[in-house]
């Protein structure tokens, strides 16, 4: 999947047009055909782009597990949230981490911010969504699991600037380990072919 060719805002259509020109040739050589837009952001026009790019499936919106959209051609599969006001609300993008989202009452236990404050919880809440027969949907950067050299010394200046990016500087692979060892994992192009009805 792509993540994005350079990392910033992209909910805006045309910054997203733009960044998915300039991936071309990448996702031609890897035939990548998922997207999670950074900080899990898009518009509903998003969509339209991806699917002209050959973007079969997405996960660029957080929404309570279990839901599973078709959005202009696009299967959108959301960041796992948990709902806990219990009240229906409207799945359009964007639906990124912001405080409208927890106001309506959503903790988005999926994402790697809330993994790196509270892995234990986040491991038992995995434990309730699957138990409900739900598949939760999480995200996690490469860097959170193999973080690069000198990596805290160079992001410094930025968590002095910015304090709420530590938790997404926290080592996730102890957390990933015990994903791995205690719960049903797959990939994201498995489970939307098997969705679909075309397994393998």
């Amino acid at each position: 999947g792509l993540h994005c060719q350079y990392h910033r805002p992209l909910i805006d259509s045309k910054d997203l047009e733009e960044d998915l020109v300039a991936s071309a040739s990448w996702r031609k050589r890897y035939n990548v055909t998922g997207y999670r837009a950074p900080m899990v952001g898009i518009s509903e026009a998003g969509y339209s782009s991806l699917a002209e790019h050959g973007i079969a499936y997405s996960s660029s919106i957080y929404a309570p597990s279990g839901n599973m959209l078709r959005k202009q051609g696009v299967i959108e599969l959301p960041v796992s949230s948990l709902n806990l006001f219990g009240k229906k609300t409207q799945l359009n993008a964007p639906r990124q981490f912001d405080t409208k989202l927890l106001a309506q009452g959503e903790v988005p236990f999926g994402s790697s911010f809330m993994i790196g404050l509270t892995p234990a919880l986040i491991l038992k809440r995995l434990e309730t969504e699957l138990a409900a027969g739900l598949s939760p949907v999480i995200i996690l950067h490469p860097y959170e699991l193999f973080p690069p050299e000198k990596f805290f010394a160079k992001m410094l200046p930025d968590l002095l600037g910015n304090p709420q990016l530590l938790p997404f500087m926290i080592n996730k692979l102890p957390f990933l380990r015990s994903l791995l060892r205690n719960f049903p994992v797959q990939p994201m192009d498995r489970y939307v072919r098997l969705k679909a009805g075309h397994p393998g």
